[in-house]
């Protein structure tokens, strides 16, 4: 397996995916204002509550154990029944306590709710799977091709009228459709599983499922208490901000679901050389674009949030900036929590998951009460970085290598004198104005690759490297 191609690809599709959920989001703020797109949010966060809760921890360990090479058809229908138990245990709890979610929610939302949950445990597993047989790059493609049915279908709902009913039909549709497309390229079929296979997922999904509910708490706790202490529109508006900083993570996503099949792999025949390896590039590479990101965003985050938005946005600068910072943090803490648990030691990231997810949610719903939606970002960052820090340090030791400081530093310096340039820019020009921002977001990205490719050996030797064996594709190519 080509991890360098794999990684491309998946990083592309990951590209035009976050082009296609941004272009929606545009529309959908512009069109919806921040309160219907509150609601929206709002029922995501607790779609993802009851979908961490339903998978019972089973995204890595179907993954891992898929990895492995092994009976991975009984393994994926186990992954599979297990799913499907757990969600009508859920389904009930939702039906139970329908009124109070949909007075939390801000709309009549829970019977959708549970379709949409339905659906998701299809879309998971498909995605596992191929993500276990080592087809990362066909599952980018899933994704893009969720994406972009359910931004096409939402968008057309919306202009016939049909509003947070429109957004919430619009998911369902592109879940089911990419469902559809995707359950053509795995490999696995339906098979008979025996108690062992059951038990060799429980005995990962365990402490996974406390990795994933870090993961996840992290992601929608914010929204979840503003929901609670404040209006829809404080969620619409953080909700923003948190999408548009989670788009600088696709590298870094790309990356570590590139080397985390592989990883397992080289683990089972006790590669740890090679492990080490993957693991300094992935630290490197990683951070490539957050780093900018961040500088970038203390230049023109207010101009993005207005000019894109609306007015309605311009007031989550300071959160978006914040959330900016946690994601340099969290660009290397997902590749270190990948190779802990790639390396078969998901108790490890289980213990610091655990300990920073009550940190996350006593300090989310104590700086929300004091600071308002600011506070969620706050609450974020700290304890993002203590994850960072925590899990980072666990895989250096595990793997006996350093953190390849050196490297990462050239990046920093390389978005530093990025952003004093775009600042300088940000004097003599209007950034309020659509084509300025975009030029001096363009010059910028120039800017900082001219710079860091002047000052890293490592990096130039990687870029020459992927060029050439582009070209060597294409003369072959050629010939033939």
């Amino acid at each position: 397996m080509n991890l360098s191609k794999i990684g491309i690809k998946w990083f592309l599709f990951s590209i035009l995916t976050a082009v296609v959920s941004f272009l929606g989001m545009i529309y959908f703020s512009r069109i919806l204002g921040a309160k219907i797109l509150g609601i929206y949010f709002l029922f995501l966060s607790v779609l993802t509550v009851f979908n961490l809760f339903t998978n019972i921890g089973l995204q890595s360990a179907t993954i891992k154990r898929i990895s492995e090479g092994t009976q991975q058809s009984e393994i994926a229908t186990a992954s599979l029944l297990f799913r499907l138990g757990s969600f009508t245990l859920f389904a009930l709890i939702i039906l139970v306590f329908e009124d109070n979610l949909d007075t939390y929610m801000g709309a009549g939302l829970s019977r959708y709710l549970i379709l949409i949950l339905g659906l998701t445990q299809f879309s998971d597993i498909f995605r596992e799977i191929l993500h276990g047989e080592q087809k990362v790059d066909i599952g980018g493609a899933y994704d893009f091709i969720q994406q972009f049915m359910r931004v096409a279908f939402q968008s057309s709902l919306i202009f016939l009228g049909f509003e947070i009913f429109g957004m919430i039909m619009g998911l369902g549709i592109g879940i089911l459709i990419s469902v559809l497309v995707c359950s053509r390229f795995v490999s696995v079929s339906i098979k008979t599983p025996k108690r062992s296979h059951f038990e060799s997922l429980f005995s990962y999904s365990k402490f996974s499922f406390g990795n994933a509910l870090g993961g996840y708490l992290y992601e929608w706790v914010g929204i979840l208490v503003i929901g609670f202490f404040l209006t829809q529109e404080y969620a619409g508006v953080y909700g923003v901000a948190w999408g548009l900083s989670a788009t600088f993570l696709l590298l870094s996503h790309a990356v570590a679901n590139s080397i985390y099949p592989r990883i397992s792999e080289l683990s089972t025949r006790n590669k740890k050389d090679e492990i080490a390896g993957l693991y300094s590039d992935g630290l490197i590479y990683s951070p490539l674009l957050v780093i900018p990101g961040f500088f970038g965003a203390l230049v023109v985050t207010n101009e993005i949030l207005g000019t894109i938005y609306g007015e309605d946005f311009k007031m989550g600068y300071t959160a978006l900036i914040i959330l900016m910072l946690a994601r340099v943090f969290q660009s290397m803490q997902i590749v270190s929590v990948r190779i802990i648990e790639g390396i078969n030691q998901p108790n490890l990231v289980f213990r610091v998951n655990t300990a920073t997810t009550i940190i996350n949610i006593i300090g989310t719903f104590l700086l929300v009460y004091i600071f308002g939606f600011i506070g969620a970002a706050i609450s974020t960052v700290l304890t993002i970085f203590i994850s960072f820090v925590w899990n980072t340090k666990t895989a250096c030791k595990e793997l006996s290598v350093k953190i390849p400081a050196k490297e990462i530093a050239y990046e920093v310096f390389s978005a530093i004198v990025m952003g004093i340039i775009v600042f300088g820019i940000s004097k003599k020009v209007m950034f309020s104005y659509m084509p300025n921002l975009i030029i001096a977001i363009f010059i910028g990205a120039i800017i900082y690759f001219a710079v860091l490719l002047f000052l890293s050996e490592h990096f130039r030797s990687k870029c020459l490297s992927i060029l050439n064996e582009i070209m060597n594709k294409n003369s072959k190519a050629v010939e033939i």
